[in-house]
């Protein structure tokens, strides 16, 4: 399914059925909703900036799919979110925030996303992203991934040593390492988040002893 609103309109129209075996298979995006980065406009993640280059992509190819799925915070909910985020300023990684709080690092399911392709009669697809975790996801569910096409944000495309450090590098740096997402990291990127002041408090004992006990008692 392809959104006019790449154009301008809410409506939407149905794309052909791909074949089975990959050819022709549309773009497509499993996207979670983001409401502190897409509509606060948050720069501690690039949900957004993956949004709207998934659309920009298809809008070039004039038809794709975009799931939008309400999983905000890999599956957390907004409230839990927003302790991560808590933990986050006092030093935890994205990872290690959604853990503390009694959460699996990445609690988001794709079934329902595997569920609507077929109901879509797309069998295969050009799945936009940088998750193996999703590939194999609704791989298992019988979707055929003709291709997995990474999303690189924006700034790590810069050549020699020209990227531009953003505050969501960091937590971009930990999918990548800790997480399992595939991207190739910059070296000044790399070399940049080391430098993040959360992370130096954390490893320098700043961090509020008090913090972690704090997130359990308000979780239970």
């Amino acid at each position: 399914m392809c959104s006019k609103a790449l154009k301008g309109s809410l409506d939407t129209v149905p794309s052909p059925p791909s074949s089975e075996n990959g050819e022709d298979a549309p773009l497509a995006r499993i996207h979670s909703c983001c409401f502190t980065g897409e509509t606060l406009g948050s720069l501690r993640c690039d949900c957004r900036e993956q949004l709207v280059e998934a659309m920009k992509m298809m809008g070039k190819e004039g038809r794709g799919v975009i799931l939008y799925l309400i999983q905000e915070g890999r599956g957390i909910g907004l409230q839990e979110k927003m302790k991560a985020y808590n933990l986050i300023d006092q030093g935890y990684d994205t990872m290690e925030a959604n853990i503390e709080l009694g959460h699996p690092s990445d609690a988001r399911s794709y079934r329902i996303a595997s569920a609507i392709l077929r109901d879509l009669q797309i069998p295969s697809v050009r799945l936009l992203t940088n998750n193996p975790h999703k590939v194999q996801s609704i791989v298992s569910d019988g979707v055929v991934v003709s291709e997995r096409v990474p999303m690189i944000p924006a700034n790590w495309m810069a050549k020699g040593d020209s990227a531009e450090l953003q505050d969501r590098d960091g937590y971009l740096v930990t999918k990548v390492k800790k997480m399992g997402h595939i991207l190739e990291i910059p070296d000044t990127i790399l070399a940049g988040t080391l430098e993040v002041p959360s992370l130096k408090r954390r490893s320098t004992g700043l961090m509020s002893p008090a913090s972690p006990s704090s997130a359990k008692r308000t979780r239970q």
